[in-house]
C-alpha cells in the first residue's frame, strides 16, 4: 500500500472514532450557562403583603385601632421633619372605613442618620394650662418592632424656647404617654438642659414637636391621638 494512502485511511478512522464518541456523550447541563433566579416579591395576592412594602399612609390605614383612640388633636394638623434632627417623612392620614371613619392618624416615618434624634414639629397657637392637672397625651403605635426613646418638647414665645419633657419609652405596638403640664422636670437651656424647669409663657406656645432619640434607626410610628391641655387658643 502507498504510504499517502495508509495515512489518509488512518485520517478516516480517527475521525469516525471521534464522531461516534461524541454522539454516544450524555449531555450534561453543567456544560451551559444557567439563567439567575428570578428576584423574589412582595406576595399581593394569596397570602400576607410585606409591610415593609407598604406606604406610609396604607400602613397606617391599616393598624387596628386602639381602645384610647380619641376624637381628633392636633396630631391632625401640619407636620414636618425638623431640620435639627434627622430627615423624615410625616404624613396626615383620614380614616376611610370602621368605626374611626373620618378621622385622622398622623403617620410618620424615621430615616436614621448622624444626629441622635429625629423630631417632628406643628406650629400653631395655645394657651397651655399649668394647673389642675393638666396634661398632654399622646396615644401612639410603635411599627418598627422595638422599643424607642421618646420626648415631647414645646416651643414658648417669639424666641420659640424649648421645653422638653422626660423621655419615656415606646414599646411595639401601641402606647398612652400622658405628660404632666404642671411638672418641674423639663429641661430647657436656661435650666442648664437639666430637668428640673417648669413651662415659662405656656399662655403663648407655638410649636409642639415629638422626638424619636433612635440616632441611625429607622422606623415608622403612627399617632392616633394628641391632646394638649389648653385653656383654647392664644
Amino acid at each position: 500500500m502507498a504510504v499517502g494512502t495508509h495515512k489518509a485511511s488512518v485520517l478516516i478512522a480517527l475521525g469516525a472514532g471521534l464522531l461516534l464518541s461524541g454522539c454516544d456523550r450524555t449531555h450534561d447541563p453543567r456544560d451551559e450557562d444557567e439563567p439567575p433566579p428570578a428576584p423574589l416579591q412582595a406576595t399581593t395576592e394569596g397570602g400576607p403583603r410585606d409591610e415593609r412594602a407598604q406606604s406610609l399612609a396604607e400602613r397606617a390605614r391599616r393598624i387596628p385601632s386602639s381602645e384610647k383612640e380619641k376624637l381628633d388633636g392636633i396630631e391632625a394638623g401640619a407636620w414636618a421633619a425638623s431640620a435639627e434632627g434627622n430627615d423624615g417623612a410625616a404624613e396626615t392620614v383620614e380614616l376611610k372605613d370602621g368605626e374611626a371613619k373620618g378621622r385622622h392618624r398622623l403617620a410618620l416615618e424615621l430615616k436614621g442618620g448622624e444626629k441622635d434624634f429625629t423630631a417632628f414639629k406643628c406650629e400653631g397657637a395655645w394657651s397651655l394650662k399649668t394647673k389642675d392637672k393638666a396634661a398632654t397625651t399622646v396615644v401612639i403605635y410603635n411599627d418598627t418592632g422595638g422599643a424607642m426613646r421618646f420626648s415631647v418638647a414645646y416651643s414658648f414665645g417669639k424666641d420659640y424656647v424649648w421645653y422638653e419633657s422626660l423621655p419615656y419609652e415606646l414599646k411595639a405596638g401601641w402606647n398612652t404617654v400622658r405628660i404632666d403640664q404642671t411638672a418641674s422636670d423639663f429641661k430647657t437651656r436656661s435650666s442648664r438642659w437639666q430637668h428640673t424647669a417648669g413651662f415659662w409663657m405656656a399662655e403663648d406656645c407655638r410649636a409642639v414637636s415629638l422626638v424619636f432619640h433612635g440616632g441611625r434607626r429607622t422606623g415608622r410610628f403612627i399617632v392616633a391621638y394628641l391632646g394638649l391641655g389648653e385653656t383654647g387658643k392664644r
